[in-house]
């Protein structure tokens, strides 16, 4: 059973371009909350996504997250998952991944980027396994 912990949204930050030693492009594209999210406090993350040149039109693919929360109280958590991205309009795209943090533990992600508004959001979900 999963229970939604928090809704996020955060804003675009920049995007770091690299390659890997297999030739394929690295994105980093950097977020941040504007305040305090719920459950986690002020959030900043990586969503980091690699790509092939010849299929700059890729629809879907793997993606990865890492992210760190500053709290309230002054402490921090860090959490990291791994899952896709798939598009799901004109520049819109689908965003899900499951991974561990640790302030809330196992996690599930479910959120949308939308270029227009610059934003990535979505829920954040706890889970069992």
């Amino acid at each position: 059973m999963s229970e939604k912990i928090a809704e996020i949204s955060l804003n675009f930050i920049n995007t770091v371009y690299s390659t890997d030693s297999q030739g394929r492009i690295v994105k980093q594209i950097n977020w941040k909350s504007d305040g305090d999210l719920a459950v986690y406090g002020e959030g900043h993350g990586t969503l980091t996504i690699i790509e092939n040149m010849n299929e700059a039109n890729a629809t879907g693919g793997p993606c990865s997250w890492t992210g760190e929360a500053f709290l309230p109280d002054g402490t921090r958590g860090l959490g990291t998952a791994n899952g896709s991205w798939e598009k799901s309009g004109e520049h819109i795209w689908s965003v899900n991944w499951e991974g561990e943090d640790s302030i809330v533990g196992k996690i599930r992600f479910q959120g949308q980027i939308e270029l227009s508004t610059k934003t990535l959001s979505g829920a954040v979900y706890s889970r069992d396994n």
